[in-house]
């Protein structure tokens, strides 16, 4: 470090900064990590994720949970009867 840099501690060789400077640099600092650690909560609250994900649902049905209910309930039934259908065939093969 040159005789400049060590009498002001920037490379730069711009003056120091003052005392409100800092203060305003460390507010924002402030500021950014909140955000920050308040983002990191936010994905890691997996129960406000799920009632999130349900409120989406019933804004997209339309407030009628029967909806998605069916929805859901005809998936799984399609998902179980091709389950059931593999299985069946491994049956006969073997």
């Amino acid at each position: 470090m040159s005789a400049p840099e060590r009498a002001n501690g920037r490379a730069d060789g711009a003056a120091p900064p003052t005392a409100d400077e800092l203060r305003r640099e460390i507010d924002q600092t402030r500021e950014d990590l909140s955000a920050t650690v308040a983002a990191l909560v936010a994905k890691t609250d997996v129960k406000a994720q799920v009632a999130g994900r349900v409120r989406q649902w019933r804004a997209r049905s339309g407030g009628r949970p029967s909806v998605v209910l069916g929805a859901v309930a005809g998936a799984a039934a399609v998902a179980l009867t091709l389950v059931l259908l593999r299985l069946l065939d491994r049956g006969r093969s073997a």
